[in-house]
């Protein structure tokens, strides 16, 4: 019922937050169903989501919901924020990582034509430069064409 469109375990302390007012006033059967779907959930997301789930749980059972559950989901969106932030983090890094692997293959590249270019000014034929830099035939031609003009 209430936890149907909960997709996490933030989502779904969210959701016993914005019950808190009707959880308080639930009979002991009635908590024992809300228990009994929570525990489902808990063999579900597993780890340490279990942990907090356990927590709501234990706050809805004492009918301390009001204050210490305002908490839990306080907790929960700092928590998700640090998360988010985290794999923005990484996502920087790994960006960064590729524009210097990119960089680095882009100066190697720049260094072969430049040693391209001595050879071929040292007269060496193009498939002695092509050989000596690993460049291909062509982009040799190319380079040598470029020099002449």
């Amino acid at each position: 019922m209430m936890f149907e469109k909960a997709r996490s375990v933030a989502e779904l302390i969210e959701v016993i937050g914005r019950y808190e007012g009707d959880i308080k006033n639930l009979n002991e059967e009635e908590l024992r169903v809300i228990n009994a779907a929570i525990d489902i959930l808990k063999t579900l997301y597993g780890g340490e989501e279990t942990s907090r789930l356990d927590e709501a749980q234990r706050l809805m059972n004492e009918k301390e919901v009001t204050g210490m559950l305002s908490n839990l989901i306080a907790n929960e969106r700092v928590r998700e924020r640090q998360i988010r932030e985290e794999e923005r983090r990484q996502g920087i890094e790994q960006g960064i990582e590729q524009g210097i692997e990119q960089g680095i293959e882009q100066g190697i590249e720049l260094q072969k034509q430049e040693t391209a270019k001595a050879l071929i000014g040292m007269g060496l034929t193009v498939e002695q430069v092509a050989k000596g830099t690993g460049l291909p035939a062509k982009e040799i031609e190319r380079i040598k064409a470029e020099l002449s003009q």
